[in-house]
């Protein structure tokens, strides 16, 4: 059965979350391959697969609760970015360490936390990083082949290749995002709009309502009694008063609503 609930910024931010990682997976499969077989370096394949197939179980299962769940969290995204840290220095970990350039993609992560992320969780972020960064400096799968290459110019090779990757991910990243919490921002402040006329609307009710009885209640006397002009005169200035604070009402509705600016527009627009 299809869900039809509206998506919320976070759900549509997931979905930024999994294609951003579908990107991620692809590029480890075809880095790893790459290296292997051009560079004759002999990377730990079989960990490395698994940690790209750990990878895209995490998707798959992230894909349903896109699909499946009505709410999704702060804490929920913060989860998903854990998992993609733990996959990134797992494979830094099997290759090379600190010294691997594709390091600088934690960064990466850390925007994107600062981005989607309440400051708590953005802070955390950046402090699991750090510490993995740091971590890493230390422990790491030697690459012994690695020293039998130019080590300089496939380090420098390796960074530039991670900033183009990370730079253009960011560009589609952050578009994609600022136009969800846009939209979210949009819905928020229509919503606040509808409440105001729903309170306004209200209370004009009452207002209108007190005017209305007090004048049919003095036309019904007018029905059944005999009224002279002179006993009509104090009725008559009555139901004015009553008509003029119904004007009165009418006019603040219409300004609260930016109706009476909008007819100002138009017939500035016949001039």
């Amino acid at each position: 059965m299809k869900n039809n609930f509206p998506k919320s910024a976070n759900h549509k931010n997931l979905l930024q979350l999994i294609l951003l990682r579908i990107i991620a997976i692809i590029g480890q499969v075809v880095t790893i391959i790459f290296v292997s077989r051009f560079f004759e370096i002999s990377l730990p394949i079989k960990p490395m697969f698994g940690v790209v197939m750990l990878l895209f179980s995490v998707n798959c299962i992230s894909f349903y609760c896109y699909k499946t769940r009505r709410n999704i969290s702060d804490k929920f995204l913060f989860i998903e970015l854990l998992f993609d840290v733990a996959a990134l220095t797992a494979q830094l970990y099997l290759s090379g360490g600190a010294s691997n350039p594709f390091i600088s993609l934690f960064l990466l992560q850390v925007i994107i936390a600062a981005i989607l992320l309440r400051t708590s969780y953005a802070w955390t972020i950046t402090a699991i990083t750090t510490f993995c960064y740091i971590w890493l400096g230390f422990n790491f799968n030697e690459m012994h082949e690695f020293h039998n290459h130019n080590a300089f110019n496939l380090h420098l090779n390796g960074m530039l290749i991670s900033h183009v990757l990370a730079t253009v991910l960011l560009l589609i990243f952050v578009t994609k995002i600022s136009k969800n919490l846009k939209e979210r921002d949009q819905k928020t402040l229509e919503e606040k709009q509808l409440l105001r006329s729903a309170m306004l609307a209200t209370a004009a009710a009452h207002d209108l309502g007190t005017p209305l009885a007090t004048i049919s209640v003095i036309l019904n006397d007018w029905k059944n009694l005999d009224l002279k002009k002179e006993d009509l005169n104090s009725d008559i200035l009555m139901i004015e008063s009553q008509i003029e604070r119904c004007k009165k009402t009418l006019s603040e509705i219409l300004s609260d609503s930016g109706s009476e600016r909008l007819e100002q527009a138009k017939k500035s627009d016949f001039k």
